[in-house]
């Protein structure tokens, strides 16, 4: 496992600060050249210890979080449902949770439409293999400001979950704006 020399570590904050600072610019701070601020990034990509992306703020898109735990029933369930929620464009975190319920989720809301069908009769609610689910939204939320939301420009007929949003009552009553991922999404993201 590769460890954090005193270098990464400035490296690392400055670019969490201003991820757009030229390798120049890292170098001057630094004392160190751009060649060597490069070789280092490189290293550290290579390594999987950083990934360079463009996040998206919560408050300026009034984006709500909900966290999700869910029982899952046995150990291929939870396989299934890991690899069909981590397609999903509104799922931020999804992790494995040892005793008790054994699967969270952190998700996005664009509006209270999601918010309801999320918390009544989202995929996370009653996809088969799921015995029970505790849904939580968030209040204020400190950090972090950005999040790495998945934008959709492929748009499909059917979410990845499986769900047909353009069957789904609804949707078509515009109680919901549907999956971010279908064709006929009506929501901002």
């Amino acid at each position: 496992m590769p460890a954090l020399d005193p270098v990464d570590k400035q490296v690392i904050k400055i670019l969490q600060e201003n991820g757009r600072l030229s390798l120049t610019e890292i170098g001057r701070r630094l004392g160190v050249s751009h060649v060597a601020v490069g070789k280092r990034l490189e290293k550290l990509t290579a390594q999987g210890v950083i990934k360079v992306q463009a996040n998206l703020g919560l408050k300026p898109l009034n984006l709500r979080l909900l966290a999700v735990l869910i029982e899952v029933e046995g150990r291929e369930a939870l396989d299934k449902l890991c690899q069909v929620f981590s397609e999903c464009p509104r799922m931020l975190l999804l992790s494995t949770l040892i005793a008790g319920f054994n699967l969270f989720a952190l998700m996005v809301a664009e509006d209270e439409r999601v918010l309801e069908s999320i918390t009544t009769c989202c995929a996370v609610r009653d996809t088969p293999g799921i015995k029970r689910t505790e849904i939580y939204l968030m209040g204020n939320v400190v950090l972090p400001r950005y999040v790495p939301l998945r934008v959709t420009t492929d748009y499909k007929e059917e979410a990845p979950c499986g769900r047909n949003c353009a069957s789904c009552s609804r949707f078509k009553e515009d109680r919901c704006p549907g999956c971010p991922a279908v064709k006929g999404y009506k929501g901002s993201l």
